[in-house]
Parts: C-alpha cells; structure tokens; sequence
C-alpha cells in the first residue's frame, strides 16, 4: 500500500469514527433530556456552578483576609464583630473555609472570654454553639467540646470551661460539664460528669 493509499483509508476511518461519536453523543443526550427534567438539571447544574465559583471567590480572598488581620481567630472576631455588613460575612466565610481545611467546627455561637491557644494550629477541634470558654484556655489539636441534646440525659447542655484551662490532645469534655480554673486534662481524657 502506498502512502497515498494509507492516508486516504486512514481519513476514511477517522471520517467514519467521528460520524459514529457524533450519532453516539447526540443519542446519549436525548435520552438524558428525556430520562431528567430539565429544569431540574439545570438547577443542580447552577447549584454546582454556584459552588465552585463561592469557593474559587474564598480560596482567592482568604489569604488576602489573613494577611490583613495577621491571624484567623482575630479573622473569627472581626466577623462576629461586623456580622451585618459585607466585610463581616466575608470575615466569617473565609473563617469557616480555614476550619474546614482544618477538618475543624467551632460554632459561631460559642462564646470566648478570650483568644484561646492553638499550639497545633486549629485541626481537629469541635466546639459547639453554646459552649463558654474562659480567658487563657490551651486548645490541643483534636479537642472536643461538645453539647448533649437527649432528652433522656442527666447532663443536657453545653460545657463551660474555666480560665486557664489546659486540653491536650484528643480530650473530650460533653454535656453540661463544667471544668474549674486551672485544670488540665490529660491526652484522650473524657469528661462527662
């Protein structure tokens, strides 16, 4: 077979394959517009898009907010501070994105009497709305503390943690608990008493 002759036969195919993909794709898109209603994949299709396109905005923003307040828990109290305006909500989404990263919740309810202390950095620490932390507290990296809500238990509510108070890794303190000034809880200690 000369080169011509290969050539030739090879845009054939090629001509042929494209032809097939083409009647394959259309086919396929049919039956997906006829299987889906398409108002409703429309939406999802915008929710999706919605979303990338928030976390493209605070991926970009967040470093910017950072570098203007110098840390994130002073990034947490500026927002909680100017939560009606624009620079507030903005404080507090690049806030909740870092605890995400950080594979972290604390709730934008609980209550501060002061910037606690992160040796690790904010990984792994749940805190629950109404939990009251004191002046001075040491935050270990996958520290809890957490609120009971059944209806059944003897210790319904939030903690209140005390000043001073020094919670090493893993510990848990749950329930309507309250620790004492000074404390410090040991690595895994759960407190629900």
């Amino acid at each position: 077979m000369t080169y011509e002759g290969w050539q030739s036969a090879h845009n054939w195919s090629h001509s042929v394959t494209l032809c097939s993909m083409r009647k394959a794709s259309s086919r396929l898109l049919n039956s997906v517009i006829s299987m889906v209603n398409l108002p409703r994949l429309l939406r999802a299709c915008w929710t999706a898009a919605r979303t990338l396109l928030r976390s493209l905005i605070l991926s970009m923003l967040s470093p910017l907010v950072l570098a203007y307040h110098k840390d994130w828990w002073t990034v947490r109290e500026q927002g909680h501070a100017t939560a009606q305006s624009i620079w507030g909500r903005l404080a507090t989404a690049c806030f909740e994105r870092h605890l995400s990263l950080q594979g972290s919740w604390i709730g934008r309810q609980a209550t501060f009497a002061g910037p606690p202390c992160f040796p690790h950095g904010i990984r792994g620490i749940f805190i629950s709305n109404e939990a009251k932390i004191g002046h001075n507290c040491v935050l270990f990296q996958h520290t809890m503390i957490v609120s009971t809500q059944l209806l059944d238990s003897k210790r319904r509510g939030a903690p209140v943690i005390g000043d001073n108070v020094y919670l090493s890794c893993g510990s848990m303190v749950i329930g309507a608990v309250k620790v004492g000034e000074g404390c410090r809880l040991g690595t895994n200690v759960v407190v629900h008493t």
